[in-house]
């Protein structure tokens, strides 16, 4: 799977990555998330901690890297 590659990787002097960090998919899901609960139509029959917002950001963050790798 495509996960984007490092979203904030910690660089040495050499320009090697000595932390990867979290994912850019990672990354784009907690920030779908987070939009997600500051809406207010989530509320419309989907429980916020449900598994059915943790399924819609995978899908939004699958589209993302999608996107970002077409240009």
């Amino acid at each position: 799977m495509n996960d984007g590659g490092p979203a904030f990787p910690r660089m040495t002097p050499s320009a090697a990555i000595e932390y990867p960090g979290m994912s850019m998919r990672d990354y784009f899901m907690a920030a779908v998330v987070q939009g997600m609960c500051a809406g207010t139509d989530w509320g419309s029959g989907r429980s916020v901690n449900g598994p059915g917002m943790i399924a819609a950001a995978a899908e939004l963050a699958d589209a993302m890297l999608a996107e970002r790798s077409r240009t």
